[in-house]
Order: structure tokens, then sequence, then C-alpha cells
């Protein structure tokens, strides 16, 4: 019986290199997912505060503080307040900006991963005319309703409808003008989504007192809904 010659190193490469490539490729691949799945930090809050680069200090003194109020100050993971991007609608200048600020939101919300966005009004009013956010007469319970009822800024559900259309049939969206958020007496059909948080003192520090109004928004798909329910109750006292 003729003895079957045995393969070597190099012709089993040879032959079977691209299975190889692409075995390896995918070990690779898997390796990392896996790898920032068990290292990724899970925050009990996870917050993107638009146009607040330069609030980085302050916004972590809001988290410390927030976190040892409700008993979760051990850990730098608590609370997450990313102050990176900023988002300025139209503007050619802030084109890349505008576009990493969409990309982070978009991936963070389809992942489930982000609670709340705040930010100058126009930037989140373009954000909100998007469906980003919850209903707030729905979502908070009567007493914080009752609290914030002075402060709620809008979206009209009309002009949302007129996006989705333009969207759909991919015309030109830049025309179909946003009405202004704390006019809810000029809309069609008026949603309250947003808060005005200009005069929270946590706020305005980390936007510099700015004369801007500051707006927050709660994410349709927010993971963390008892712990955004009590960072509410904190920011409102």
């Amino acid at each position: 019986m003729k003895r079957r010659a045995s393969m070597s190193f190099k012709d089993f490469i040879k032959i079977y290199k691209w299975h190889v490539v692409i075995w390896i490729i995918g070990l690779i691949v898997l390796g990392n997912f896996v790898y920032k799945k068990v290292t990724a930090p899970t925050y009990m809050l996870n917050g993107i505060l638009l146009g607040a680069e330069s609030g980085e200090s302050a916004a972590k003194t809001l988290a410390t503080d927030f976190a040892e109020s409700v008993g979760y100050g051990d850990t730098v993971y608590a609370v997450n307040l990313d102050t990176e991007y900023s988002y300025i609608p139209g503007s050619e200048e802030n084109a890349e900006n505008n576009y990493k600020a969409t990309e982070k939101i978009i991936s963070q919300v389809e992942e489930e991963l982000l609670d709340f966005v705040t930010g100058p009004i126009d930037s989140m009013s373009d954000i909100a005319h998007n469906s980003m956010f919850v209903e707030l007469t729905t979502y908070l319970n009567p007493e914080q309703l009752k609290l914030v009822q002075p402060y709620l800024l809008y979206v009209d559900n009309a002009v949302i409808g007129e996006l989705d259309e333009a969207y759909e049939n991919k015309e030109d969206t830049s025309k179909i003008k946003l009405p202004d958020p704390r006019k809810p007496e000029e809309m069609k059909e008026p949603v309250a989504v947003m808060i005005d948080m200009s005069s929270c003192e946590q706020f305005a520090s980390i936007y510099g007192n700015s004369d801007e109004t500051i707006a927050f928004g709660l994410i349709t798909s927010a993971p963390n809904e008892d712990m955004l329910m009590k960072f509410i109750d904190y920011l409102m006292k």
C-alpha cells in the first residue's frame, strides 16, 4: 500500500491560505467585539451635552454630586456626561462636528445606551424634530410635570410629518422651517418633548452662564429610566 504523502505547512497555506486568512480575521473581529462588550463601562446614567466643550470640569462635578446623592459614588462609571460634541444646524463650518455628534447620538440610541441629550435650543429643536425625545406629559409623573410645566419646550408634530414625507421622497428639507420650541401657540400640533434648563444652576455652570436657552430631552429608548427620573428630581430641586 502506497504511503500517503504528508502535506507540509507551506503546502497547506498555499492551498488554504484564503480560508486561513478569513478565519483569522473572523477571530480577530469576534475577539475585539467580545473585548469591547466585556470591558465597556456600564453607566447608571448616560448623557450627551452638546456645545459644552468648555464645561467638562463642571459636568464632572455634576456627575459626581448626583451619583453621591443617590448613594452610587463609589465608581467612576456611575454617571457619564459627555461634553465632547457640538451640533450647529445648517453650519458649513461645523459640518464635521455635526456629523460626529449625529453619528454618536444615533449609534448610542441604536445600542440603547443613551438616556438624554442637552444643548442650545436650536440644536435641540433640530434633533427633537427627528422624533428622538419622549413626550413629557405622558412620561413624567404628576409631581414632576407640575414642576417642569413652566419650562416645557415643544415640537410641532405637523412639521415632523412634513419632514418625514420629505425624507421619504428624498426631497430637500432645508426649506422646512422649524417653529420656536418656546411658542406652542404658534404650532399646529404642539407636543412637549424638552425642558428649558437655562435657570438650572448646574447646567448654567456647565454652559458658562450662556444667554442661550439650554434644552434637555429624554431619549425614547433610554435604558436607565428609574435613574433618569431621579436625575430630573435632583435638577429640579
